[in-house]
């Protein structure tokens, strides 16, 4: 599992740059140097990526998408979750009400089977190598999973709630 935050760790150390410690400690993501010279090297097996649809009209409704189409990916596991806000006029929350009504489109394909939508309010955990059609949750199943992942994810949206703030 690669990611945009694999970009910058990647180049500097395809460069050899020296990163400082304190630049360094703030990387979400991993170089990709091992990858490109040996394509059956191995990443961080722990690692943790947080997918948000962070595209409010106005930052200061960034609080009311805490949950708006969230995931937070982890070894063969995906956690999902949508939340949407009580602003009825939202165009973020528009699509997925129209969605969920039969009346949209999907946001990201125009084929319906690409794109399912989760239970509003609920955290929904998918194993994606077993079942990469989203079909089975297996949050009942694997509580521990959905925990550490939920804790991931309040984290991150912790961290970035301090930036936010400032806007």
């Amino acid at each position: 599992m690669t990611g945009h935050v694999d970009v910058f760790p990647t180049l500097a150390d395809l460069f050899n740059l020296d990163v400082e410690k304190s630049v360094a400690a703030q990387l979400d993501g991993d170089s990709l140097l091992p990858l490109l010279k040996d394509a059956k090297a191995a990443l961080k097996g722990d690692r943790m990526q947080v997918h948000h649809r962070g595209r409010w009209d106005k930052p200061a409704n960034w609080e009311q998408h805490k949950y708006t189409h969230c995931c937070v990916r982890w070894k063969n596991y995906q956690l999902i979750r949508v939340v949407l806000c009580d602003n009825p006029k939202c165009k973020l929350c528009k699509k997925i009400r129209l969605r969920d009504a039969g009346e949209g489109a999907p946001p990201y394909s125009r084929n319906v089977d690409h794109y399912r939508m989760p239970k509003h309010g609920e955290w929904e955990l998918f194993d994606i190598v077993e079942d990469p059609n989203e079909e089975r949750d297996l949050a009942r199943e694997k509580p521990e999973i959905v925990k550490k992942l939920a804790n991931h994810y309040e984290a991150w949206w912790a961290d970035v709630s301090r930036t936010l703030s400032k806007e």
